[in-house]
C-alpha cells in the first residue's frame, strides 16, 4: 500500500496551527528535533518508522496508530474519542502482557491483518533509563525491527 506522506504533513500542519503552535513549539512539546518536524511537515518520506511521529501524535492527543492511519489515507483518531474499554487492556490478556503494555515509552505499533479475520498486534515499548550507549542500541534495534516489519508485511500480503 502506498504511504501518503503529503497527507500526513497536511494533518500535522493543520493540527499544529489549530492549536496556535509554531514549529519550534511543537518540536519542543514533542521532544523532537526542529529539522525532524520540518521534514515531517514537508511530507518527506522516511524509510523506517520515525519514533518522532508517535511523540507528535501524543501532543495532538491522537491515538498511537493515527499516523499510520493517515499514511494509509485515513484520518487521525483522538484518544479521548475512544472509550476507556477500547483503550484499556482487554480482560483476556495475561497480567504480564498488561504490565508490559503499560510500561515504557511507545516506540512503534503494527497491526498485521491476516486472512480469516486474524489480526496480529505488535507493540514496541522502550523501558528504563537510556544512556547514550543504550540509545544507540535502541536505534540499531529499531532499524532491525523495520527490516523485520517489511518481511512480516510481505508474509501477511502473501497469506
Amino acid at each position: 500500500m502506498h504511504e501518503d506522506w503529503g497527507l500526513l504533513a497536511t494533518e500535522i500542519k493543520s493540527a499544529r496551527k489549530a492549536r496556535g503552535m509554531t514549529q519550534k513549539e511543537l518540536a519542543a512539546a514533542a521532544d523532537i528535533g526542529f529539522s525532524t518536524l520540518q521534514r515531517l511537515e514537508a511530507g518527506q518520506p522516511f524509510t523506517t518508522w520515525p519514533p518522532s511521529l508517535d511523540r507528535v501524535a501524543r501532543v495532538f492527543g491522537w491515538t498511537p496508530e493515527s499516523p499510520r492511519l493517515i499514511l494509509d489515507g485515513g484520518s487521525p483518531v483522538l484518544a479521548s474519542a475512544r472509550s476507556v474499554d477500547n483503550v484499556s487492556r482487554s480482560r483476556d490478556l495475561p497480567a504480564r502482557v498488561e504490565q508490559a503494555l503499560a510500561e515504557g515509552d511507545l516506540v512503534d505499533t503494527e497491526v498485521l491483518e491476516l486472512p480469516g479475520g486474524l489480526n496480529v498486534v505488535i507493540v514496541g515499548r522502550a523501558v528504563g533509563p537510556r544512556s547514550a550507549e543504550e540509545r544507540a542500541e535502541l536505534a540499531d534495534a529499531l532499524q532491525e525491527w523495520a527490516r523485520a516489519q517489511r518481511k512480516l508485511k510481505g508474509l501477511a500480503d502473501e497469506a
